[in-house]
């Protein structure tokens, strides 16, 4: 265990000393006084990241384990997120209101009413024959027409109206001036004069309704109406007989109206969707890992809206994925609005498209109605729907289907390590090492591969060649088996150490970067099958391991630590002094000390090197180091070098170890550990 107490007892006499500050910056205090300036550690952690250690065998030595994923081959990189979206701002001036029919018969005794003697004489003969002389100037008359079954008002930006007269009398009709109004506002619709209508045939005139406001209560009025009789011939007289006026009001649309709706289709649309993906892959089915589904609707249309989107081509456990809701009647003046998000986790979406006969193809259909809900609904152009079904982060867990012959190169890439990047300089004298490749193979196809130079890049530049047997020959990976959603990979490892390789060179460069290059040649036998398939994230995967136990000699290696630096003195108390520093070394190697301080802006102002360099520690028995080399070094000061360092801000420790070519293992706890105190006398 490391002896801390010189250490604590420098603490306290800190805070003594920092109490009195005040004190020593304002009076001359003679005699002689410590104080602790800064204290620093440079270890393990200074070689290497800490993530990058493990400890192993029963005396915890240290090992580095590297990995890095170097190629994958996958759904992941194949195929983008699915993304599907159905908008539509759809206005009331897209909908046209139903076509409605009214009819209103007027019979024969209703028209002799108004026709004097010779409608009396029609009458009292009903069931007999008799010849009918002319009549002339049949005083006008009223009809209610009712059409409130229909609607209460509406007002129309374009729409017609159709009005057929049959004349069912056995007379003649000529001179028929009529009209028809709305019965509350008594607003003329349409006027017109027909001059003969025939026994037994009709008649049909067509109006134009655009700009208008037609109410649900209209009136038919017969202005004036005559006949030429039946010219001397008996007739049969049946007063039921009747005149009937038909009126079809058609292709409708309001700008506002209040009326009982029939169903209106407001969407109906059917989208099909590529999914876009490698152009290797004929993809016929997916399970997906992930997606979500949103439907955000808004009305301000007083009736309900109903909608269902599905996508028939996805479905879970068989049945096929749909969506239905209802957006409520929106309250005058106001916004009615749904939302719905829905999980589509599990899902399989199938590729074959609307027939079946395709791939990497699929559709979806939204449909959107005001149901017919028999009650009179207040709508006016200004209303609108908005609707926005879309889904998001759609993956596949697994693909099946075609994957066609691809060839693809791998690199040239480089990859940056962090396995030495703390060391600034020098080399390492390795006992052991071990880099492994791993091949997996989760694909349902064949892949053969070629992995090229392996290089790696030294902290110096350096560039060192991998020279192992299998490398540049071509290797071949049978396809991966699924069975039930389970898939069984095939898999290789191709270690490279000593025995078989220049491994210990190879890392001994202190890599910062690995260059590699190489080739997959997926299904090289062009096997054609719909029952392939490829995983999201488990493809054809290359990996690289570096496994290095810290068993190591050491050769000219530097390494760096920086510490704030703040020497608090009055330099016109003309102090006088040196620095001592504590280095307690618990590696087995010696090593120089150097000491750089820099000013604010971070340019060097002083050095001190230590001299001699500090001594290594002893490894015990065990074959480790329990009690550290203590170094006391003292390091005598000018007041030029006073003023110096009160200006500095940081402290910048540099430790060079010599040639120690004789490997030797490292333990977590070794380090160079410092306490730098400052002697000083004042004057009186």
């Amino acid at each position: 265990m490391k002896n801390n107490y010189t250490f604590y007892l420098l603490i306290l006499i800190s805070i003594i000393f920092t109490g009195c500050r005040n004190d020593l910056e304002t009076k001359s205090l003679p005699g002689k006084w410590q104080l602790p300036i800064a204290n620093g550690s440079l270890g393990i952690s200074n070689f290497v990241a800490d993530s990058l250690l493990t400890t192993k065998g029963a005396d915890s030595s240290l090992e580095i384990y590297y990995e890095k994923s170097l190629v994958n081959y996958s759904l992941k990189n194949l195929v983008e997120p699915i993304e599907t979206e159905f908008f539509e701002n759809i206005k009331l001036s897209s909908i046209e209101l139903g076509d409605q029919r009214i009819t209103k018969p007027i019979s024969l005794g209703e028209v002799a009413k108004g026709a004097g003697v010779t409608g009396v004489v029609i009458i009292a003969n009903n069931g007999n024959k008799m010849p009918i002389p002319p009549v002339n100037n049949i005083p006008s008359s009223d009809f209610p027409i009712d059409a409130t079954d229909f609607f209460e008002s509406m007002t129309l930006s374009d729409g017609f109206v159709d009005v057929s007269f049959s004349n069912g009398f056995p007379i003649d009709v000529s001179n028929l001036i009529y009209q028809v109004k709305n019965t509350q506002n008594q607003n003329v619709l349409f006027s017109d004069t027909i001059p003969l209508i025939a026994a037994g045939t009709n008649e049909t005139r067509t109006y134009p309704l655009s700009g208008k406001t037609v109410e649900g209560s209209l009136t038919a009025s017969i202005l004036e109406m005559s006949s030429p009789g039946t010219n001397g011939d008996s007739v049969l007289i049946d007063t039921s007989d009747a005149l009937v006026i038909e009126m079809l009001i058609r292709d409708l649309v309001p700008t506002e109206a209040t009326a009982i709706f029939p169903r209106q289709t407001l969407a109906d649309d059917v989208n099909v969707r590529r999914l876009t993906a490698d152009d290797n892959l004929k993809l016929t089915s997916m399970v997906l890992r992930s997606g979500m589904g949103v439907m955000d609707a808004a009305s301000t249309i007083q009736d309900s809206i109903r909608f269902i989107y599905s996508i028939p081509s996805l479905s879970l456990n068989g049945t096929p994925f749909s969506f239905s809701g209802v957006i409520p009647p929106a309250p005058p003046g106001g916004v009615s609005e749904f939302n719905k998000t829905f999980d589509l986790t599990g899902y399989t979406l199938d590729l074959t498209g609307p027939n079946q006969d395709t791939f990497n193809t699929f559709y979806d259909h939204m449909e959107a109605y005001i149901d017919s809900s028999g009650t009179l609904t207040y709508l006016s152009l200004e209303d609108s729907l908005y609707i926005n079904s879309f889904t998001g982060n759609v993956l596949p867990e697994i693909a099946f289907g075609e994957i066609e012959r691809d060839t693809v190169e791998i690199g040239p890439e480089t990859l940056e390590t962090d396995l030495f990047s703390r060391i600034l300089q020098g080399n390492i004298v390795l006992d052991d090492a071990e880099v492994t490749f791993d091949f997996s193979n989760s694909v349902g196809v064949p892949i053969d591969v070629v992995l090229g130079n392996l290089s790696s890049k030294g902290v110096d530049g350096n560039l060192v060649s991998l020279n192992s047997s299998w490398l540049g020959q071509s290797q071949n990976f049978p396809a991966a088996l699924y069975n039930a959603g389970s898939i069984q990979n095939n898999a290789q490892a191709f270690p490279n150490n000593p025995s078989n390789s220049n491994i210990l060179p190879f890392i001994e460069n202190l890599p910062v970067e690995l260059g590699y290059e190489g080739q997959i040649i997926v299904n090289p036998n062009e096997e054609v099958s719909n029952s392939h398939f490829m995983h999201y994230e488990d493809g054809f995967e290359i990996g690289l391991g570096i496994t290095l136990p810290l068993e190591i000699g050491l050769d000219q290696l530097v390494l760096e630590d920086t510490l704030d630096w703040n020497l608090n003195l009055d330099l016109s108390q003309s102090p006088q002094g040196k620095i001592k520093i504590k280095a307690l070394n618990y590696f087995p190697f010696s090593a120089n000390l150097h000491i750089s301080f820099l000013d604010d802006l971070g340019s060097e102002v002083l050095q001190y090197s230590a001299n001699p360099a500090l001594l290594a520690a002893n490894v015990e028995t065990d074959g480790k180091v329990s009690t550290p080399a203590d170094n006391t070094l003292e390091w005598n000061l000018s007041l030029e070098d006073l003023e110096t360092l009160v200006d500095a801000k940081k402290a910048v420790l540099r430790i060079e170890f010599g040639s120690h070519p004789n490997p030797e293992k490292l333990f977590a706890d070794y380090s160079i550990d410092l306490n730098i105190v400052g002697e000083w006398e004042f004057g009186n």
